[in-house]
């Protein structure tokens, strides 16, 4: 058996207007074509759709049981046609975001805030995951793409720069670091909070050096409780300004040199984005355009 929607949206016009002549010019078909995609059906159902007569068109009493089947799959193909334009015009759909835990609560819950404001009914799920389980999460489907910074890349991954930030210190507003800029020599004899192991160790290996690290800690929240209460200082990207001056705290230079953090869009290498994920994409790509992350707030 093979019904089509053509077949079944002839017959649900000629049922509402109990004429092929009146169907056809709604159709926009002759009225040999009506009859053609009825008979059509009817070979394909087995069983008569119409009793006709010169004067008048009635369904049989089986084209009468068949009647509330056909419209449940018409609804049923356009809900579907319906649901297909909204996604491929973006006014639609589901994006699983996976996040580095700075950019987590900096600058994605802003980016969605105004993405949400062109698509409304696109959903932006943010995971925030520690970076190390960033790419992971990508290669496994738990998120369409990740953000967070640079790092040795997953083979099955792609990576893609959203953005670059210097790298900078963060501390009190009576920390000797406030109000001018530090070197990296400097930095080596101060206490210094750093979220993992991992990320102070990447540090470390740009600026071909070691550093003791007076404090490691597994989440963002408290490194910067810490370095408020005086316990050390945090190095980030001018990007947490807004995050920092919660927790009353700074974002001063560091020189000496000046380094850079890519931060970085993850994708899977052989998986397509969905049209709402990669009209996310290409917005988070156009809002750090307009809107400088690094500027501090």
């Amino acid at each position: 058996m093979n019904i089509s929607y053509r077949q079944l949206v002839a017959f649900l016009t000629v049922v509402n207007l109990q004429s092929f002549t009146a169907a056809a010019g709604v159709l926009h078909l002759t009225q040999g074509a009506v009859s053609a995609l009825i008979k059509e059906l009817e070979d394909q159902s087995g069983f008569k759709l119409f009793d006709r007569t010169s004067r008048s068109v009635r369904l049989s009493s089986a084209g009468e049981e068949f009647l509330p089947y056909a419209l449940r799959a018409v609804e049923h193909f356009r809900a579907a046609q319906r649901f297909c334009e909204d996604l491929r015009e973006h006014r639609s759909g589901q994006v699983r975001v996976a996040g580095a835990p700075l950019i987590a609560c900096t600058l994605l819950p802003r980016m969605i805030s105004a993405f949400s404001q062109s698509y409304p009914n696109v959903t932006v799920t943010p995971i925030d995951v520690p970076m190390a389980e960033l790419q992971a999460r990508v290669r496994r489907g738990d998120a369409d793409f990740g953000l967070g910074p640079q790092r040795g890349i997953d083979p099955e991954l792609t990576a893609d720069t959203l953005f670059t930030t210097p790298v900078s210190v963060v501390c009190r507003p009576d920390h000797p670091c406030n109000g001018r800029t530090t070197t990296w020599k400097e930095l080596q004899r101060l206490p210094v909070i750093t979220v993992g192991q991992e990320h102070m160790d990447y540090h470390a290996m740009e600026f071909g050096s070691s550093f003791t690290v007076s404090l490691l800690v597994n989440h963002v929240a408290t490194a910067l409780g810490l370095a408020a209460v005086g316990r050390g200082l945090v190095l980030s990207g001018p990007y947490v300004s807004q995050l920092a001056s919660a927790y009353g705290l700074v974002v001063c230079p560091l020189v000496e040199p000046v380094l850079h953090r890519k931060m970085m869009i993850y994708e899977h290498a052989s998986r397509d984005l969905s049209p709402a994920a990669a009209a996310f994409k290409q917005f988070l790509k156009d809002y750090v355009g307009a809107n400088d992350p690094n500027a501090v707030h």
